[in-house]
């Protein structure tokens, strides 16, 4: 254990080497994991290994161009009463701190340097604590991870010690299970004099990749707030590394009066103080420092520690070497369908598979036959050795049936994405066009939708059933903004309902169809509402009175803003005959409340599904703030979930 003095320094210097490193990053590589085979029954684990201390953090680049929010040269001026009343900050920004540092300048997808005008900082602080952790929504998880990392001028405080913006902010991509891309706001925050929490998000992090020195630094350092449970839990577990049983056994005691009883905390603390390895058959709600302890004290972990929604549990399962192989690419498939894992951790788990040889060469028949993550596993490792483009396809629709029979058709989507990328769009290769498009609509990728749309296209002119399934897919293409589907509406949704005349369930999706089109700014044609269902998408699962209400407030004010310096912007531009779009008026205001006001409309994911009403409103706030990709995308989303 380390904890003098001298080693201390050491790490503050590192880390505040790390803030100094350039804007640009590496990918981190985990090291690798079990080498032992997958096995689909049973609980067998790997060796426990020591991980190198890993790499630099990832660097978060949105898919699309990054939408520019910033004032131009000649932006609108706020009135003097406007500011007042709102609270903006008028003033240069002469002395950076630490609440306005981040990690994504606008040219790297960030919201720009003004998007907390109009609030405290201890408003922005608690709109941030109360978003919710989970949208379903990969756009919306994605626009919230840039809000959060964005590089703005921190909004005023109003009181004496306001609370920390960069805390918050780094605290709400912890509590998402993003801790990626909370180490890399770390990476560019104060080394020294940090505000309260951010010490405790780094301790987490070291936990996570089992870094102990530099969390068992960071709890020494934090005797004194050893009241807090958090702290409490990383003492215990640093002491029992350390071999300090009577210290152990008070903070157990200690933590025991605090917040109740966690046997499977104390069972693996002695197991580490003794050097004996214990087998828990489950662990009641489990946690990061069940993980670690477990691993400290080579213990293998229960199958049902996966069975949990606490993001940092998902995301340290997919590294801990001591949980079977197979439970781990079970939970590196959870972990990308809600974005919490990357998919290049859930390609390197399924090719540490072993398999024969005759399994690859027979993996249609095989898989067939296994199911499940191991037969994903296998159709990876045979579709990335097959160079025949028939073959490939073959091998990636046999997947994705057993994606879509286990609910996992996004993340197997997301890992065999290079693969598909690898297949040309041939007139060979017609029959697979619908799964391509299907495939690149869901990841929001318009080049890779465009290719495969253009040989369906083609298809359909000889072929019924292509023609069919072009009529189908034609909208949400449309919807994503692919450049070939953009004319002749009335005609695309025609031949779109008619599409769907034999399947019953997808008539009531007409008006969210309509509701989507209508809010990305387009005009329907009257034939639009033909046969449509009066009671489609109704007002079911709207959000509650007081989130709705905020959300239609600031939106108002959004609106009367933009118009009237719209309107003082047009006068001034009639002779040089430049008359400004709202989108870019609106690039001087304050995006984030709106922004995150919009994700509390659409709530977390187990409020259940989302009125068409919800739906509509949310995309079109985001298109008229300027986001169209994340609108787009936002909209195809939801006609995918609907079923379409």
């Amino acid at each position: 254990m380390i904890s003098s003095r001298s080693n201390l320094i050491s790490a503050i210097f590192v880390s505040a080497s790390f803030a100094l490193l350039p804007q640009t990053v590496i990918a981190q590589t985990s090291s690798p994991g079990s080498p032992d085979p997958f096995v689909v029954q049973g609980n067998q684990s790997a060796p426990v290994s020591q991980p190198s201390s890993g790499g630099a953090p990832r660097r978060l680049v949105p898919n699309a161009a990054p939408t520019v929010l910033s004032p131009s040269s000649n932006a609108p001026v706020v009135p003097n009463d406007m500011r007042k009343t709102m609270g903006i900050q008028v003033d240069g920004l002469t002395r950076i701190d630490s609440d306005s540092l981040g990690a994504l300048r606008e040219q790297d997808g960030g919201l720009g340097p003004d998007m907390w005008q109009g609030l405290t900082r201890t408003q922005a602080v608690e709109l941030i604590k109360n978003m919710p952790l989970n949208t379903g929504s990969k756009t919306l998880r994605k626009l919230k991870t840039r809000l959060l990392l964005s590089r703005a001028k921190a909004p005023i405080a109003a009181v004496d010690g306001a609370p920390s913006l960069l805390s918050a902010r780094a605290q709400a991509l912890m509590a998402m299970g993003d801790i990626e891309n909370a180490e890399l706001l770390l990476s560019v925050s104060p080394s020294q004099e940090r505000p309260e929490g951010l010490d405790a998000v780094d301790a987490s992090i070291q936990l996570l990749n089992f870094d102990n020195a530099r969390a068992c630094g960071l709890a020494r350092n934090n005797q004194q707030r050893a009241a807090e449970d958090f702290w409490q839990k990383l003492l215990i577990y640093c002491d029992a590394l350390d071999g300090k049983a009577d210290s152990v056994s008070l903070g157990i005691s200690l933590l025991r009066e605090t917040s109740g009883d966690d046997p499977a905390m104390g069972l693996l603390s002695n197991s580490v103080l003794t050097g004996t390895p214990i087998t828990l058959e489950t662990i009641a709600n489990p946690n990061a420092f069940h993980l670690a302890l477990s691993r400290a004290a080579k213990s293998e972990l229960p199958a049902d520690v996966v069975a949990t929604d606490d993001a940092l549990v998902i995301y340290g399962a997919t590294k801990a070497p001591n949980l079977a192989l197979g439970t781990r690419i079970e939970a590196a498939e959870k972990g990308v369908a809600a974005g919490i894992v990357d998919a290049r951790s859930l390609r390197r788990l399924y090719t540490q598979v072993n398999y024969a040889e005759a399994d690859l060469d027979n993996a249609l028949s095989r898989a067939a036959e296994i199911g499940g993550q191991a037969a994903r596993a296998l159709l990876y490792q045979a579709a990335a050795k097959q160079n025949i483009p028939v073959a490939r396809g073959e091998i990636i629709i046999s997947a994705i049936q057993t994606a879509r029979e286990d609910d996992r058709y996004g993340p197997v989507i997301e890992v065999f994405k290079p693969l598909i990328d690898r297949i040309p769009p041939s007139p060979e290769m017609a029959w697979f066009a619908l799964t391509a498009v299907r495939g690149y609509l869901t990841l929001g990728d318009r080049v890779g939708t465009e290719k495969w749309m253009a040989l369906l296209r083609a298809s359909a002119s000889v072929n019924p059933d292509a023609q069919l399934a072009l009529d189908r897919v034609r909208p949400l293409a449309w919807v994503l903004g692919v450049g070939a589907e953009r004319a002749n509406l009335d005609a695309m949704l025609t031949a779109w309902r008619q599409s769907i005349q034999e399947r019953p369930e997808l008539v009531p999706t007409q008006a969210l169809m309509n509701a989507v089109i209508m809010a990305l700014g387009a005009r329907l044609p009257k034939s639009a509402w033909d046969g449509s269902m009066t009671n489609a998408g109704g007002t079911a699962n709207m959000p509650p009175a007081s989130e709705w209400l905020q959300f239609r407030d600031v939106m108002l004010r959004w609106n009367s803003m933009v118009k009237s310096d719209a309107d003082r912007r047009r006068s001034l531009a009639v002779a040089s005959g430049v008359i400004p779009t709202s989108a870019t008026d609106a690039q001087t205001l304050g995006v984030a409340e709106l922004v995150i006001r919009t994700m509390n409309v659409m709530g977390d994911v187990d409020r259940g599904p989302r009125s068409t009403h919800v739906i509509y409103e949310t995309i079109s706030a985001l298109r008229q703030i300027g986001l169209i990709n994340d609108a787009r995308q936002l909209a195809v989303e939801s006609l995918i979930s609907a079923g379409l």
